[in-house]
């Protein structure tokens, strides 16, 4: 298995950024969460909007959003 380094940052296939939050993972997966999400997949409210990669992506930072509130 491909070795994935903590606070990496990876691509799916549908564009969505995620960062790394392990240097160890179980077999066959890896433990992230999403980092920016291209706006044309999701309407996520109240999320600030970035222009990245050529296409216009939120932050999705849902953890800062809930301690704001």
């Amino acid at each position: 298995m491909t070795y994935f380094h903590e606070a990496a940052l990876v691509d799916s296939v549908d564009d969505i950024q995620f960062k790394i939050y392990s240097s160890t993972h179980p077999k066959g997966f890896i433990i992230a969460k999403p980092k920016y999400v291209p706006t044309d997949l999701l309407d996520l409210v109240g999320l600030k909007k970035r222009f990245l990669f050529s296409k216009c992506m939120y932050r999705f930072n849902l953890l800062k959003k809930t301690l704001e509130q």
